[in-house]
């Protein structure tokens, strides 16, 4: 049984959707793992849903990211290219951007240029 005095998880993964009919932003917190899969996907696919001619990611407030965040991003990529949607990636901390950097996707996806020092 649960202790009513412990306070409740917090969780790993948070997003926030908002935007306009002309460019729609998700802004990722946490860790986007295996864990937040579903979360992140419905967010994304919300996002182009809509129509846009822009899909703005946020991964500034990541604290961590695996393989699954990594395709997430791929996918992001493929779907935009097919809708003919602008994608700009903003990358998180060094951290978390090294993994693009370590598969080789640091200068194949479309991240902001000069948002943060790792960025370029």
């Amino acid at each position: 049984m649960l202790d009513p005095a412990l306070p409740t998880a917090t969780p790993l993964f948070g997003f926030r959707s908002s935007g306009s009919a002309t460019a729609q932003v998700v802004t990722c917190t946490g860790e986007l793992d295996l864990a937040a899969a579903d979360a992140a996907g419905t967010a994304f696919a919300s996002a182009f849903d809509a129509r846009p001619e822009e899909v703005l990611v946020d991964l500034t407030g990541l604290t961590f990211l695996d393989s699954t965040g990594v395709r997430l991003m791929l996918e992001a990529h493929r779907r935009a290219t097919d809708a003919g949607v602008r994608l700009t990636i903003l990358p998180g901390p060094e951290p978390v951007h090294a993994i693009f950097r370590i598969c080789g996707l640091d200068h194949t996806l479309p991240f902001a240029v000069g948002t943060t020092e790792h960025a370029a």
